[in-house]
């Protein structure tokens, strides 16, 4: 694990080099055109100018990155679970799959720590993981996600979050999206306030025109290119995090199965909207819904949804090694150097122990058996039902059960989070009482059944 960290941590900290070049390139530029157009000074004294420049450019360098890694560090995390308006999932029945489902992935991918996990209120179904080290990390997913997934799909949504974790993706990503918002804010402030007022006691006409190439440099020449250094290096990490999820999972199929459940056009009607809301943590995310499913850009913040599915949809089973292969054929390019697919390889633990393996292969799947449980109804259909009509009618009915039941435990675990408790009445009413009436008595509104409510968690 640790040889595979530290390939990934060199590569991350030659883009980091870049962006962080490129930040005092644009200081640097920005302080030494507005001395050369603010300030006369003879011929003799010019260089003294420009070396004053450079040290002022480092005086202001120096302490903004300073401040910001040190804000990353302390609870850079945090923030950005905040900013999307995540809440802390409360360990409770309800929660108990998708508790089980991260225990599981960090089992499986030999990960030290162990994740907080949060639930983020939202019609487009969608997850991300941050954080710092192994103590200091989340994953979070929306309460939308845990209604369409089954079992295996779920796993395989966290798999490729737990992989980001593995691979300190979110480290690198929240300090380089420091990097590329920082100059993207001094860009915009500069097209904003460019227009002002000259200074009539400033520098002559050649000096204008070097302000005015250093100010079109700034605004437009340096965001695109750090917008195409983080984007491209966000892009080939969502596909580093398939494969590893695929060897954690060993089940390409489900990661398929989830990313074209959570790409369907029926949640397009909310993905501006998301993405609006989200656009400071959208690399983080395993998918952007703005995003056309089929079509690369240079800024796209995410590779083509489709051609993932297609590399998935075409592995026989959960090997780095078959990926690769199939990577480089719908990509024409190498996901994996030599020795990264050397340590790849060798990464992660075998999964536990599932209900599988002392069911006969029934696997018991989402809410409560969902999905492995309507395997286990089809099949014990299919061997007393000779109407295969019928069959189909009653697996249907169960399905449309299964579903109302996933959505009914996301809802469940989104009142919790925000420490409303959950009773269950004998009349089947769920009942969800706010903290404010904890240790008071609570009638069922339909039944008048009086329930005494302990303290929410």
């Amino acid at each position: 694990m640790w040889e595979l960290i530290e390939i990934n941590k060199r590569k991350s900290m030659t883009l980091l080099f870049l962006l962080g070049t490129l930040l005092f390139a644009v200081i640097l530029l920005i302080v030494e055109g507005v001395l050369q157009y603010t300030v006369k000074v003879s011929e003799d004294l010019y260089d003294e100018l420009m070396l004053f420049g450079l040290l002022l450019s480092v005086i202001i360098f120096v302490p903004i990155v300073a401040f910001q890694l040190f804000k990353v560090f302390r609870s850079g995390y945090k923030d950005i679970l905040m900013m999307a308006g995540a809440n802390k999932v409360v360990p409770s029945k309800n929660s108990k799959v998708l508790c089980n489902v991260v225990e599981e992935m960090v089992i499986a991918s030999g990960f030290k720590g162990k994740p907080d996990i949060y639930i983020i209120e939202d019609s487009v179904p969608n997850a991300f993981a941050v954080g710092i080290n192994e103590k200091k990390c989340a994953i979070a997913v929306t309460s939308s996600l845990l209604k369409i997934l089954n079992r295996e799909e779920l796993q395989a949504v966290i798999a490729h979050e737990m992989a980001h974790l593995y691979n300190r993706d979110s480290l690198f990503l929240t300090i380089a999206s420091f990097f590329v918002g920082t100059i993207l804010t001094i860009a915009s402030s500069i097209s904003f306030n460019g227009g002002g007022r000259s200074s009539s006691r400033g520098g002559n006409l050649v000096s204008l025109l070097i302000l005015i190439v250093i100010m079109l440099i700034v605004t437009l020449v340096a965001p695109l290119i750090a917008k195409m250094l983080f984007f491209m290096t966000s892009r080939k990490r969502e596909y580093l995090a398939d494969a590893c999820a695929v060897q954690f999972t060993r089940n390409p199929g489900a990661l398929a199965s989830a990313l074209t459940k959570i790409s369907s056009q029926e949640f397009k009607p909310f993905a501006k909207d998301f993405t609006r809301k989200s656009e400071a943590q959208m690399p983080l995310y395993i998918n952007n819904p703005s995003l056309a499913a089929d079509k690369e850009s240079l800024f796209a913040t995410h590779p083509p949804i489709k051609k993932r599915i297609a590399i998935l949809s075409r592995l026989a089973n959960g090997s780095i090694i078959d990926y690769q292969k199939v990577y480089t054929e719908e990509c024409g390019e190498k996901l994996f150097s030599k020795q990264m697919l050397k340590e790849s390889v060798k990464m992660g633990n075998p999964l536990p122990p599932t209900p599988a393996d002392f069911a006969g292969g029934s696997v018991v799947m989402g809410l409560q058996g969902a999905s492995g449980a309507a395997e286990a109804a089809g099949s014990v259909l299919s061997g007393t039902e000779t109407d295969t009509g019928v069959s189909a009618q009653k697996q249907s009915v169960f399905n449309s059960k299964e579903k109302i039941a996933q959505k009914r435990m996301a809802n469940n675990i989104m009142w919790e989070s925000v420490k409303y408790s959950i009773s269950e009445c004998d009349c089947g009413t769920t009942l969800k009482i706010p903290p404010c009436y904890a240790g008071k008595p609570i009638k069922c509104p339909h039944c008048g059944k009086t329930h005494t409510v302990e303290k929410a968690a």
